[in-house]
């Protein structure tokens, strides 16, 4: 065997760049949170919020070692299942089960745990696009109109549960991702354009029927392009933005200095969460921030090299689905939190406090590191 084709070695580098962005994480998430998190609660204290996203980090790496072991062809065959299990979650956030949290139903409430299904479809709806249209069998009708409808029928159900839920970003993440798919599997390009024509519509639609998604087209044109002084509501809608853009402005070249955050005293919501990003730059300044996009850039790029270097285009699908899922995420949060567009509820990868999100996450590296595993490419 050739030196540049090591197939069957361990990804040690690919590794290092997942845990390099969960050490951070949790690290991020450890100094954002000890404020609010003595407010949580009567029992609650400065280190809950912190010791709760480091037992989800614990869970995940666990999944992810397990994850990787697991050969990757089993998920071709149990695809559709694990995406009729997902849908079948997402429905049920819309029963008494549901969990509400800042008018947003996107949660199942268990009582002993909560957990949001869209953070499992969105893995559920990469592994199913791949299975058909790297199905054998269907051939060179899944690269048309059939392949096209096989994938947009359910896809449009997903769509229609995450509208109940009011999940407006889940609906674009989702769409990008089920756009990617079919651009990775190879579908004709004049369909792939019509889908891109479809999905537009979509969008404006989307933006005209629901009141909230409106709202913050509106908040962030006001924000943007307006005199923000007179027609932006600083004190309503645009006063998480205008706040997160203040810490991203502090921080300077190197930061205030890690733990010394003044925005996550109270005056920044979701500071450890959706919007961790601006205390990081707060904290860490340009250069901490120049580290986060990096290490984000190559993991990325090591995991489309995995896909590249695949001999199986169910792997290879499944590999650049992954990694777009992490780019895409990274690039929204990073975009919202700048102010560059409107405000949704999209979390930072391996940093946004949540169990849900890390722990599957962490389940897809394990996933992506049995794929490279089997690429053959030089691992290092």
């Amino acid at each position: 065997m050739k030196a540049e084709y090591r197939k069957y070695q361990f990804d040690y580098v690919l590794l290092f760049y997942i845990l390099a962005l969960l050490g951070l994480g949790t690290l991020m998430v450890a100094s954002a949170s000890y404020v609010k998190s003595s407010y949580l609660s009567e029992t609650s204290d400065a280190y809950t919020i912190m010791t709760n996203q480091f037992i989800y980090a614990i869970i995940g790496i666990v999944a992810m070692v397990g994850a990787s072991f697991v050969d990757y062809r089993i998920y071709k065959k149990l695809a559709v299942p694990i995406f009729i299990f997902s849908l079948a979650l997402m429905f049920i956030t819309a029963t008494p089960l549901g969990a509400e949290h800042n008018g947003a139903r996107r949660w199942i409430d268990l009582g002993f745990i909560e957990f949001q299904p869209s953070e499992l479809m969105k893995i559920a709806l990469v592994l199913f696009i791949a299975a058909i249209l790297s199905d054998d069998k269907l051939g060179k009708k899944s690269m048309g109109w059939f392949g096209l409808v096989t994938v947009l029928v359910p896809v449009g159900v997903v769509f229609a549960s995450l509208a109940v839920q009011k999940h407006t970003s889940g609906i674009v993440i989702m769409g990008a991702i089920a756009v990617a798919m079919m651009f990775f599997g190879g579908i004709k390009m004049s369909i792939f354009a019509t889908t891109l024509g479809v999905g537009a519509g979509a969008a404006v639609t989307m933006i005209a029927v629901f009141p909230h998604a409106r709202q913050r087209v509106m908040t962030y044109l006001q924000s943007s392009f307006g005199n923000s002084s007179e027609t932006l509501d600083t004190a309503g809608d645009g006063y998480q933005i205008q706040n997160s853009l203040r810490a991203i402005g502090s921080g300077g070249l190197f930061g205030r200095g890690y733990g010394k955050s003044i925005q996550k005293y109270l005056y920044l919501p979701e500071s450890y969460n959706d919007f961790i990003f601006a205390i990081i730059a707060e904290e860490l300044g340009f250069v901490g921030v120049v580290i986060v996009i990096t290490l984000f850039v190559l993991l990325v790029c090591r995991g489309y090299k995995a896909a590249a270097y695949s001999s199986d285009k169910f792997a290879s699908m499944v590999a650049a689905g992954i990694s777009t899922i992490i780019g895409l995420q990274a690039v929204m949060n990073i975009s919202v939190v700048s102010g560059v567009i409107p405000v949704t509820g999209v979390a930072l990868p391996f940093f946004s406090y949540g169990g849900t999100s890390l722990i599957m996450i962490m389940g897809a590296m394990g996933i992506l590191l049995n794929i490279a595993k089997q690429s053959e490419y030089v691992k290092f």
